[in-house]
């Protein structure tokens, strides 16, 4: 476990202090190959069970390397991950990301690495904090709590994504009557206009109203997503099982989330659906201009 520690929290260049070695499990590896371009390099970590609970990827170099794991496992939710995600730690490297659970419970590990049709095994033990001494079946309980949590963060990025597709639709009818000067398309370019204030109002049931002002501008009243982030917080700042406190936080998320979700579901079947049709009814003629 690592805290601030107390006196001055950004010493700038005032300060010197050494690097501290990085977090987590350090894993090192020699590539001997001889291809001028490398193949991507696997790491897959296994409980005792053989459950697989993380995969980390990255693009390694000719010799000795080291890819850090977090000790943590991978979300147990359906969310966005694979190539594409950006650089970072925990085997996030050049492109690759594989959301992260909670943390990993104590215990011994097998990982094995694979590169170019080859794999080697090894073993990594975890250990808690000895200063902290939490108990297995807490941790586990914990780690059960975060899953429910992680369960229902599933449900609202499903429903989420759903307003992600529909503005990129909007965006796309936009770009095909901008330059447009048929009643047609001007009539699909209003409709366009009202179904985004109306998709605006649908997120609103997820992240609670825009405020306009100068500097950070905060909501002042709880919103869903705050409401999700607050049992895994809860549950996160705490070594012992979760209590009737995070149970109340999470049954409030959830009331929230089925609130918002249904709110968003009612925009799909009706103001969605009356745009999605008035859209393949209406004839665009990308060529007009070209003719005139």
């Amino acid at each position: 476990e690592i805290q601030q520690p107390h006196g001055e929290r950004f010493m700038a260049s005032a300060k010197y202090a050494g690097e501290n070695r990085p977090f987590g499990g350090r894993l090192s590896y020699l590539i001997q190959d001889e291809k001028e371009k490398l193949d991507s390099l696997t790491v897959k970590i296994f409980t005792s069970a053989g459950e697989q609970i993380r995969t980390l990827k990255t693009l390694p170099s000719k010799g000795v390397n080291r890819i850090i794991w977090n000790l943590d496992r991978k979300s147990s939710a359906e969310m966005t991950g694979g190539w594409g995600g950006g650089q970072g730690g925990g085997g996030r490297s050049r492109g690759f990301f594989e959301p992260s659970g909670g943390d990993a419970l104590p215990g011994t590990y097998k990982v094995v690495m694979e590169y170019g049709g080859e794999t080697s095994e090894t073993s990594i033990t975890v250990h808690a904090d000895p200063r902290i001494q939490p108990t297995l079946s807490n941790l586990e309980a914990k780690d059960t709590f975060l899953k429910k949590v992680e369960a229902l963060s599933s449900e609202v990025t499903a429903t989420t994504k759903k307003l992600d597709e529909a503005q990129k639709v909007i965006d796309k009818v936009n770009s095909m009557v901008k330059d447009l000067k048929t009643e047609e398309a001007k009539a699909l370019e209003s409709a366009a206009k009202e179904i985004k204030k109306k998709l605006d109002e649908a997120r609103e049931a997820f992240t609670g109203p825009r405020y306009e002002g100068q500097g950070i501008v905060r909501n002042l009243f709880p919103t869903t997503m705050t409401k999700l982030f607050a049992p895994r917080s809860y549950a996160n700042s705490s070594y012992t099982a979760p209590g009737a406190t995070e149970e109340r936080l999470l049954n409030q998320a959830k009331d929230a989330a089925s609130a918002a979700i249904a709110k968003v579901e009612a925009f799909i079947q009706g103001d969605w659906k009356a745009f999605e049709e008035k859209v393949k009814a209406t004839p665009i003629d990308l060529f007009q201009n070209i003719k005139k």
